[in-house]
């Protein structure tokens, strides 16, 4: 007859056979026969019919354990005194039973360190005090000091485990968890609560937006949103003890107390459709005092989100709030009410006074709050998107450190190989669609069977917002690298509304020429595919641009090797950018000195890098490669090559914007030295120009020998007065010997680098055109 007045009478008979069976499971009607028959076994008492009489007459008690390592005090004392159970402490089983015994009136015990051993498990059996649930609680760390004890409670945990219609053993890990979280996941255990439930707060500056985000969370979840303001109003209205108690108060226009109100909040938190499906605790708790209160009775968000406005904003946005007659409420500027909800006047708590009131409240209380449920904060003075995408995303278990990376690019761009490796590089899970709609065809569900009916069925839009929103759920701690969706502006704005946004974005550019050379085979369908994507892209990134905030998108040049693809794109996401790395290829005279100035030009710190200087640099700073290579120059000798790629190594690897590289290498066996260090340019420019040419420069070429400046007797002659001088290098001579040495050289270091990373320059135009090329060379890298 209780249960019956409990439900509503105006349920479907489905809603009524769930609760019918929730309810029946919840008061364990099984596990009370169950144990009735135990009881009765074991005891084996003379007269079988009088003795279960007696069992049944007495009153049903709630006998829970609590075992574990260290730290179970403080658990075991909440839970004794939520339940008003008796505290069991003593040291032996036969002391814990007979104080059972002497206090059998009561409503049942929290058994503290007990049963510890099997022997301690029988005895309690065959005292008919068979514990209703047992909670082991432990850490991560193996502790050898009580491997003992730890073999003696997973014996004790085996045999409980064997009831199979009772799930008594119950191991929480305490690592990373306050006291309050253990406690409440205790009680969720005790109370037979969703495990998978998930429980929320926002919290925060009053107008910050809590109910809006709080009820579009609620919309797209099915959780329920538990509001003190309407659970006040539905108290009143049903005039219910704690509604008449807090009806005083309202009608004396009295702050409600802050155990009156802990009661009504539980009251609804204790509802079965909490206990389901979870909650989300809308500006509730506004105090750390009635967080606290809120705690030692077993409740305790996993999430907290602290959303932070200034005190004139605040009051701005509280000045436009509209209040409905269920508690509701709106904003006039924000999000305005349904024309077909009937509004009320604003409360008296509403006034300029009580709003300057609630604010400095609000200042002194949220950092207690903050603490107590150590709740990310959100700066609520953004767009109403920006902080909703920043709150359920956090609520959701997302932090700022966690990766989520969508990778984005044309067919062949090697999408699903950069994914793999930045996952196995960060941690995070990769997670590729047409990997989940394999699996999902696999599976007895409606998608599952259209994809298994039809293998070239379409999903739709939701159809497959569903499956992917699903997933990337599941990885909420460790992140995750998604490939392949979204593929439309559509479906981006889709999962944003999910507040499911991207951490940083990697956009891989690869040109259809390179796509078809991969797999020619593929042609036709690799241009129709990359036309699709082309036309999608650009519209894809600007609706995630004005919809939320990302790190990107990152260009990445995919025609690169592999290793230089993942390299540029673990910069990008660690530091925001990639450092140039330039390699200048030419004969002597071809310019190079120019080139390097226009590069300079263009980027900003970075450094140009001959391979004489390199070495200059390692003597002055006195490294042991620098001074046995300075041992070598003394003597007039060559610098022996495993000295200068070592010399070279360690300054490309001190380097942190960027290098052009002049000079070096001079070989293949230098070119792939430095491909082998991870020292992969991203452009090789190689310059060009006839031996004609090139002689006519560096015969020509003159020096002041006070300034060292440069010129040539005929295309830049010195200012007059100046005297200048040949270097005894800059003849016909040298030079052939030198040209000769570079030909030798060339096809190998060439063949070593990737030809789509060579550029090609014209050493004989103009200074103009030349740099013209180098500078749009330079652009395409940023």
């Amino acid at each position: 007859l209780i249960f019956v007045n409990k439900i509503k009478m105006n349920q479907s008979i489905k809603q009524f056979k769930e609760e019918s069976f929730d309810y029946f499971k919840n008061k364990d009607i099984n596990g009370i026969l169950e144990g009735m028959i135990k009881s009765l076994t074991i005891n084996q008492p003379e007269e079988p019919i009088d003795y279960l009489i007696d069992y049944l007459g007495r009153p049903i008690q709630k006998i829970l354990a609590v075992i574990g390592v260290d730290d179970i005090e403080k658990p075991s004392e909440a839970l004794a005194n939520k339940y008003d159970l008796k505290l069991i402490k003593s040291d032996s089983i036969d002391a814990a039973i007979d104080e059972m015994k002497e206090n059998a009136e009561g409503n049942g015990f929290v058994l503290q360190n007990l049963p510890a051993s099997r022997t301690d498990l029988f005895a309690l059996q065959k005292a008919g005090l068979y514990p209703d649930a047992l909670f082991s609680i432990n850490s991560k760390q193996n502790d050898s000091e009580h491997a003992k004890l730890l073999q003696s409670h997973a014996e004790v945990k085996q045999l409980l485990s064997m009831n199979k219609n009772k799930q008594i053993v119950n191991n929480i890990l305490k690592d990373n968890m306050n006291a309050n979280r253990l406690f409440a996941i205790i009680c969720d255990r005790v109370e037979k609560r969703n495990p998978e439930a998930k429980q929320y707060a926002i919290l925060g500056t009053p107008g910050s937006g809590k109910s809006t985000h709080a009820h579009y969370l609620s919309n797209r979840t099915d959780i329920p949103v538990i509001n003190p303001l309407r659970e006040i109003i539905r108290q009143v209205n049903l005039t219910t003890a704690l509604g008449k108690e807090a009806e005083s108060f309202i009608n004396n226009i009295l702050e409600i107390p802050d155990e009156l109100m802990n009661k009504i909040v539980v009251d609804r938190l204790s509802q079965h459709d909490v206990s389901k499906k979870g909650y989300i605790l809308d500006g509730y708790p506004f105090k750390t005092s009635q967080a606290e209160l809120l705690s030692a009775s077993g409740f305790y968000p996993q999430h907290v989100a602290l959303l932070s406005l200034s005190n004139s904003d605040a009051t701005e946005r509280i000045n436009n709030r509209v209040f409905t007659a269920n508690g509701d409420i709106y904003n006039e500027k924000f999000v305005a009410p349904p024309k077909n909800v009937e509004t009320i006047a604003k409360p008296v708590d509403q006034s300029t006074s009580a709003i300057q009131q609630a604010l400095s409240n609000n200042e002194k209380e949220e950092k207690g709050l903050e603490e107590h449920y150590n709740a990310f904060k959100v700066d609520a003075s953004a767009s109403v998107v920006h902080t909703r995408n920043h709150t359920i995303s956090g609520l959701y278990g997302f932090s700022e450190e966690t990766p989520r990376i969508w990778i984005v690019g044309p067919p062949r761009s090697g999408k699903k190989t950069v994914a793999k490796a930045l996952a196995q590089h960060t941690g995070a899970e990769y997670i590729c669609v047409q990997d989940l709609l394999k699996r999902e065809a696999l599976l007895p569900t409606t998608l599952g069977k259209a994809l298994h009916a039809n293998p070239n069925y379409v999903p739709t839009n939701y159809e497959l917002l569903v499956l992917v929103r699903n997933t990337l759920l599941k990885y909420t701690s460790k992140g995750y690298i998604l490939v392949g969706y979204p593929e439309t502006a559509e479906q981006v704005k889709s999962i944003v509304e999910e507040a499911l946004t991207p951490s940083a974005v990697i956009h891989l550019n690869l040109p259809v020429k390179l796509a078809i050379k991969r797999d020619p085979e593929a042609a036709n369908d690799i241009r129709n595919r990359t036309f699709s994507f082309l036309s999608n892209i650009d519209d894809q990134l600007e609706t995630l641009e004005e919809l939320c905030t990302f790190k990107g998108p990152y260009p990445v040049r995919a025609e690169q090797s592999i290793s230089k693809v993942l390299v540029d794109s673990h910069a990008y996401l660690e530091n925001g950018s990639v450092p140039p790395k330039i390699v200048l290829v030419g004969p002597p005279a071809s310019g190079k000195g120019t080139i390097c100035g226009k590069i300079k030009s263009v980027f900003d710190g970075i450094d140009h890098l001959s391979t004489g200087q390199i070495l200059r640099d390692a003597i002055a700073k006195g490294s042991p490669a620098g001074l046995e290579a300075k041992s070598y120059m003394d003597e007039g000798e060559l610098v022996p090559d495993r000295i200068v790629k070592q010399i070279v190594a360690e300054k490309l690897s001190a380097n942190k914007e960027g290098w052009i590289l002049d000079g070096f290498p001079r070989t293949e066996e230098q070119a792939s030295f430095l491909l082998e260090s991870g020292f992969e340019p991203d452009v090789v420019m190689l310059l060009e120009a006839p031996d004609k040419v090139l002689v006519d420069r560096i015969t020509g070429r003159r020096m002041d020998p006070s300034t060292k400046a440069i010129y040539h007797i005929r295309t830049n002659p010195p200012p007059e007065g100046v005297q200048v001088v040949q270097r005894p290098d800059d003849t016909k001579e040298v030079f052939s010997q030198r040209i000769e040495s570079y030909k030798s050289n060339l096809g190998g270091i060439m063949k070593s680098f990737n030809p789509n990373v060579v550029v090609s320059i014209d050493a004989t135009k103009s200074a103009d055109q030349v740099a013209s090329h180098v500078e749009k060379t330079c652009r395409s890298l940023k």
